[in-house]
């Protein structure tokens, strides 16, 4: 989809890739080249036993046998929770490596997922096995790559916006689907864009390099209605972006337009920009004049559909956990002054914390689940009528796993920060840092990244403290200690509230004398 080189329809970016941070799950550490994620570790369904050897060059490989997923991640701090398999095109003779495109989505704060997909020397179902076993490997890996289960979408050109459209309304082929356990796992994608995509095997508007890469020379009436994906269009499928012109020689318009009516036939949200200049595969180059801006289209039907922006949030979960506390209250008066501790399971299952801090009135708050904003919410009724002196607030965690940016949590703590000083200005406001677990360690750079910008917001600020407890649960190594855990590997035991507890003690001491 980089669309400033002309030389080839749908070549690759010339562009130098990034050096990105990816977090690889298998060692736990940083590196500074692209996680590649094998696409079948168990076997390639129908390998052949003799082929010949894969071959890249300039950037674009044939020959492809072993199919992989790359997975381009945004700045940490910047990531939306958002991701996209992204299947380059090459007329299903040749796939590009996609560096470029993923380079673009990362700056939207999309985590990329680049698709080298099974070609020519394979034909159907091979492609479509692949995208679909792409879009379930992230699915059922979200947490361990940052994103959200509820955006996962497909993006392609070319013969890759083809193949991204076979994923967008054939999800749930028997063909896509090999026996494996990952089959249970929804392929459907929570939204497409396809650019100058490859749509119909029909005659009339056909690019046969694409239909005779699929089904060889002589398809059958059976095989070219069922990847003519205007064909296929169903009213549950997700919505729609498409980028097409009029001057594409390679793949006829009409390829789009018969896509947009059969999803306007059934219901379907569908975006489309028709433009009149720029040929297949360099609508980039600003001589193009409106069509070379089509990327920024996309973002804005992204944003518009809030698939960029946090979900609205849903408070009236807690309703009946915070109404036991105020009942608790009524009947139990807490001391005003006390040091109060809001929060998330880590608090809420603190059974310790009177005998942890005994020269010291403490008060429980927490709710098991809870995000930020919620302490933020509720503080109504859950922090201003005790008028605490401290309040210790250990949350964000859930809020990284749900797939928000640790950007957005920073920004949620800061407004809790405001909310509490404007009713109790003199109130001390500690947050007790993120500390890795074995259940979420997949996820200890995004923590690391939240704990990092809480750290220097604090610094400087009287009423504002950072306790750093990040390395309590590590091993001399870096790594999680089991025993701390109870059973889910993600709350602490009673050994792992002793530690935390130590750590958290001087500072209740020091307000507190």
């Amino acid at each position: 989809m980089n669309m400033t080189n002309r030389v080839q329809p749908w070549s690759p970016s010339r562009f130098a890739s990034l050096l990105l941070c990816v977090f690889a799950s298998i060692s736990g550490l940083l590196c500074a080249e692209p996680l590649v994620i094998p696409l079948w570790p168990e076997g390639v369904p129908g390998q052949k036993a003799s082929f010949t050897p894969e071959v890249e060059f300039d950037g674009r490989f044939t020959n492809v046998h072993n199919p992989t997923l790359t997975m381009y991640a945004p700045e940490v701090a910047k990531s939306t929770g958002v991701a996209v398999v992204f299947s380059p095109g090459g007329g299903y003779a040749r796939v590009g490596n996609g560096k470029g495109d993923a380079r673009w989505l990362n700056s939207l704060g999309i985590t990329a997922f680049v698709l080298k997909y099974r070609l020519d020397n394979y034909g159907h179902p091979a492609p479509l096995q692949d995208v679909l076993r792409a879009v379930r490997i992230v699915r059922s890996r979200a947490a361990e790559f940052g994103v959200r289960l509820d955006r996962i979408g497909v993006m392609g050109g070319s013969a890759g916006g083809h193949l991204s459209a076979c994923a967008a309304t054939l999800w749930d082929s028997t063909e896509g689907k090999t026996g494996h356990a990952l089959d249970a796992v929804s392929a459907r994608p929570d939204f497409a864009a396809l650019i100058y995509p490859v749509v119909t095997m029909e005659d009339s508007f056909v690019h046969k390099g694409s239909r005779r890469a699929l089904f060889g020379d002589n398809p059958t009436p059976e095989q070219i209605q069922l990847l003519s994906i205007e064909n296929q269009v169903r009213s549950n499928c997700p919505p729609f972006f498409l980028v097409a012109t009029m001057a594409d020689k390679s793949v006829p318009v009409e390829n789009s337009l018969r896509l947009y009516q059969a999803l306007r036939n059934k219901g379907v949200p569908a975006e489309m920009h028709t433009y009149a200049a720029g040929g297949h595969g360099d609508s980039r180059n600003p001589q193009n004049g409106p069509t070379a801006r089509w990327p920024e289209r996309c973002e804005e039907w992204l944003r518009f559909n809030n698939w960029l922006t946090p979900e609205v949030h849903d408070f009236t979960r807690w309703e009946k956990e915070i109404s036991i506390m105020e009942e608790s209250d009524k009947t139990n008066a807490q001391p005003k002054g006390a040091a109060l501790f809001i929060g998330s399971s880590t608090i809420r299952m603190w059974k310790s914390l009177a005998q942890d801090f005994p020269q010291t009135p403490v008060i429980n708050r927490g709710f098991g689940g809870s995000e930020i904003v919620d302490s933020t919410h509720f503080a109504e009724r859950l922090i201003f009528p005790h008028a605490p002196k401290q309040i210790f607030i250990r949350a964000g965690g859930n809020d990284l796993h749900a797939g928000k940016s640790p950007d957005q949590v920073f920004a949620d703590f800061k407004d809790f920060v405001a909310r509490v000083h404007a009713r109790l200005p003199e109130t001390e406001i500690n947050f007790i840092s993120l500390s890795p677990s074995v259940a979420r360690w997949p996820e200890a750079a995004r923590e690391r990244s939240l704990n990092g910008m809480v750290a220097d917001f604090a610094k400087g600020k009287p009423r504002v403290k950072y306790l750093n407890v990040a390395d309590v649960s590590l091993d001399a190594n870096g790594q999680p200690r089991p025993e701390l855990f109870i059973s889910d590997k993600l709350h602490f035991n009673a050994e792992g509230y002793k530690l935390l507890a130590e750590r958290v003690r001087p500072a209740v001491q020091r307000v507190q004398k």
